[in-house]
This record gives C-alpha cells, sequence and structure tokens, in this order.
C-alpha cells in the first residue's frame, strides 16, 4: 500500500512539473502578432480609383485597384513583391532594383524636384507640406487637330505640382520603396499630391490625399502573400483578367460599329 502511494506521489509531481511556466510553451496556443505603429494614407488616384498606403517602421504595403493589386516589402529583405489578388500572380523585384524596375503608377516631370520650392498649409489634412512646382507650356490639342477645334480650346497648361509631407518618418529603405511606385526619385517627403494646373484656374489630379492618421495594425498585415504564380510581366499584376475582358468587348463593340458604318457607307455610295 505505501508502495503503491509513493508511485502516485511521484506521478503527481511529474504532472505538475509539466505545468510549471517554463513548460507551457507545448501546450500553450500561438501568439497572436504584435500591434505595430502604422502610418495610413488614403488617396484617390486617377489610374487606379481609391488606395492606401501603410507604412509601419519595419514594412510598407500598397493596396489598390479595388484591392486587387497589393504590394508590399519588408524587413529583413525589403524583397518588393506586387500581387494580383484575383489572379493569383506576383511580380517580384529586389529593393535595389525596384526604383529602376517598379511600377511606376504615378508619373509625374522629373523636373518637379527642381522646380520652385514653398511651404503649404493643408486644412483638410491639417499638414504643413512642401509644395514644389514647375511652369508648363502648351495647349490640349495635337498637331493633326483642326483648326477650328485649336481656336475654340483656349486654356493653356499653366504648371505642374508635387505636394509632399516631411513630417511622415521614412526609412532609407522605405524612400526606395515609394521612388518604384510612384516613379519620382525621392522627393524629399511622402508624395501627398500630383496635379496639373491650367491657365482657367482648373485643376486635375493624378493622386490626391484624402485622409492621413497613424494607427495601429497587426504586424501579419505586412506579410507576403503565398501560393502564387511568378511572372515577369508587370501588366499581369496590374490588370485582372476581368478588366482585360472588358476592354477586349469594348474593342470588339467599336470595330463592329466601325464596320456597320463602312458598310452603310458603301451601300449609299453611287456606281
Amino acid at each position: 500500500m505505501m508502495a503503491a502511494k509513493s508511485s502516485l506521489q511521484k506521478l503527481m509531481q511529474v504532472f505538475c512539473t509539466a505545468l510549471l511556466p517554463g513548460s507551457l510553451a507545448a501546450i500553450s496556443t500561438p501568439a497572436l502578432s504584435a500591434e505595430v505603429e502604422t502610418w495610413q494614407i488614403k488617396q484617390q488616384t486617377e489610374q487606379l480609383g481609391p488606395t492606401t498606403v501603410l507604412m509601419s517602421p519595419d514594412a510598407v504595403k500598397f493596396i489598390g485597384n479595388d484591392g486587387d493589386l497589393i504590394v508590399v516589402a519588408r524587413k529583413p529583405a525589403w524583397r518588393v513583391v506586387a500581387f494580383n489578388r484575383s489572379e493569383k500572380v506576383g511580380f517580384e523585384v529586389p529593393l535595389s532594383e525596384w526604383p529602376r524596375n517598379g511600377l511606376k503608377l504615378f508619373k509625374g516631370p522629373g523636373e518637379l524636384l527642381t522646380g520652385k520650392k514653398s511651404q503649404f498649409h493643408d486644412p483638410q489634412l491639417k499638414m504643413e507640406l512642401l509644395q514644389l512646382e514647375i511652369p508648363l507650356q502648351g495647349r490640349y490639342y495635337g498637331n493633326n487637330d483642326p483648326a477650328i477645334f485649336r481656336a475654340a480650346e483656349k486654356k493653356q497648361l499653366l504648371s505642374s505640382r508635387l505636394r509632399v509631407s516631411t513630417t511622415i518618418p521614412i526609412s532609407e529603405d522605405q524612400k526606395k520603396f515609394l521612388a518604384g511606385l510612384y516613379s519620382l526619385a525621392y522627393p524629399g517627403g511622402f508624395p501627398l499630391e500630383l496635379s496639373t494646373l491650367t491657365t482657367d484656374g482648373g485643376i486635375s489630379y493624378t493622386y490626391r490625399t484624402v485622409s492621413v492618421c497613424k494607427t495601429k495594425t497587426d504586424s501579419s498585415t505586412f506579410d507576403y502573400p503565398t501560393k502564387y504564380k511568378i511572372t515577369g510581366d508587370r501588366m499581369d499584376v496590374l490588370v485582372t483578367s476581368r478588366q482585360k475582358k472588358r476592354f477586349e468587348d469594348f474593342l470588339d463593340a467599336f470595330t463592329d460599329d466601325a464596320a456597320d458604318e463602312k458598310a452603310k457607307s458603301v451601300k449609299k455610295s453611287p456606281r
């Protein structure tokens, strides 16, 4: 009886030891991803509609094209992956090559970086911005447009303008990411607005920022996508098959209309 009691005590000691804090890893649930401080910049763009840029100290992520286009880079390698969520294809570029071989989504005149500098207070964003502006010359018509159209179109290009924030902290690696995304050498701050002004007071925006805020984001937000096919063609990640189909349908309809008009013209022409 005493031997049986001793054996039971030893068994309980082993069981309790297994439950000590140092041994909990084997039976505990996986730890949740940590939250990180993140800058969230929401923009309205001419090419991709609403977009969002997320920047933590160790990562950066761009989301556009109704969420189908995702571009992400993070420590330690800072490899850049542009991913098409609908098509499950990805375009990969080392960060060192990204400024030269990136997507270059929002092109602006290179002279902007040497343009006239001034300070601008944005009342909507409640931020002080650095503004760079260059004069432009030219009218809104091509060389082959009819003279009557040229006479009717009076407005001229006045200037191109870039506004950037110098208060959003950006690492050297994130600067390279932004250069390949916005198709500009790093302008000294986060690019918030690129626009063209005309002599009639009109403004057209390549992109403009609608909100900037600092928040906390789960670090898994910046995880690289998985299970995708690597492509060497940037257009595979920029355009979904749905968008390609709409474009092809438009071309087909345009071709059919042109053929119908030509057939009517031939039928009416005298022999």
